[in-house]
């Protein structure tokens, strides 16, 4: 007698009770916190001005985390868990938010800005793995990943709106908010949400993933380094050195930099 495969209905079925609260609290939490990743890392752009004030800076080149890491998240979360790749990355938004409000130092700040963005991108790609796991292919899906979706957009719209309202109080404010939000979808989520993998099997290749990263890390580098003019130096090496003219001095740390105001 030859075994019958499941079908889809009871594939998705058994995927529903793998989570504690079903797709329902799965959606809800990964919703939330992509909600909270767009927000935290759209902040800075309503509160510019009081970081400028405190590490007399601007900042460049923060996104290089979320560059290096967005393509190669969604394998590592297949390969390794999407619950797993989810807890990580929504616990480092909170430590690395909660370094930025602590941040006395433009380096400090711009080290957790860059991990800032790796958890954001890891927490985008598992999140919408999650769905696709916990929701059956067809008008389920697609109404879930349009909720997912409009969260995504209220993120990203918010974000600025909130920090900057903070900030009027002071701008570490909204960062603690936002450290504290992702803390307890943490907690939520460590009960909430149930493993899951992708089909394929094997492990995703890090080597590969590395090479990507900083490949992508490079590239974004010199495109920003770019403006300042395509031919010079810098831009071809991707590091920076002082300058004369624009009375600006630029502190190379490694594929991230700040520009001192003088």
């Amino acid at each position: 007698m030859t075994p019958t495969r499941p079908r889809p209905v009871e594939r998705a079925q058994e995927a529903q009770q793998q989570t504690a609260r079903g797709p329902g609290g799965v959606l809800a939490l990964t919703a939330l916190a992509t909600a909270i990743a767009l927000m935290d890392y759209n902040a800075p752009m309503l509160t510019l001005h009081g970081m400028t004030r405190d590490f007399h800076t601007r900042l460049k080149g923060t996104p290089l985390g979320l560059a290096a890491l967005l393509l190669v998240a969604g394998s590592l979360a297949d390969g390794y868990g999407r619950r797993l790749a989810f807890l990580i990355g929504t616990a480092a938004m909170s430590l690395t938010t909660g370094l930025g409000a602590l941040a006395t130092s433009t380096l400090t700040f711009t080290l957790g800005r860059v991990a800032l963005c790796a958890a954001c991108a890891l927490i985008t790609t598992s999140s919408l793995g999650l769905i696709a796991h916990a929701y059956l292919a067809g008008h389920v899906r697609i109404r879930a990943l349009g909720i997912w979706g409009a969260l995504f957009s209220a993120g990203t719209a918010t974000g600025p709106l909130i920090a900057g309202g903070f900030a009027e109080v002071d701008w570490r404010l909204g960062y603690v908010v936002f450290a504290a939000a992702s803390l307890l979808v943490v907690a939520a989520a460590a009960r909430v949400l149930g493993e899951s993998k992708g089909s394929r099997g094997g492990r995703p290749d890090l080597p590969g993933a590395l090479a990507l990263g900083a490949a992508l890390t490079a590239l974004l580098s010199a495109l920003t380094l770019g403006r300042n003019g395509w031919l010079r130096a810098p831009v071809a090496s991707r590091r920076l050195q002082p300058d004369g003219p624009d009375r600006e001095n630029r502190v190379p740390a490694g594929y991230f930099w700040v520009t001192s105001v003088q």
